[in-house]
């Protein structure tokens, strides 16, 4: 993949992120960054170059409220 490529993904990535960061914010349900999403935040302080997702992790208890967000 190109440098170009990579940019572009990793910007949408970045976009991902703020979305589901902000539905699950506004649900009002506790949540958490995990696997390769928490390491690059502990490592990169950010996305992983090659990561193509996002990781978040939320109780079972909260998945009828996430249902109705």
């Amino acid at each position: 993949m190109s440098a170009a490529g990579r940019r572009e993904r990793q910007a949408a990535l970045a976009g991902l992120f703020r979305g589901v960061f902000r539905w699950l914010a506004g649900a009002g349900v506790p949540y958490w960054i995990t696997y390769g999403t928490l390491l690059g935040w502990h490592r990169e302080r950010g996305l992983l170059p090659p990561d193509r997702d996002v990781d978040f992790g939320a109780p079972v208890e909260a998945y009828a409220a996430l249902l109705s967000a």
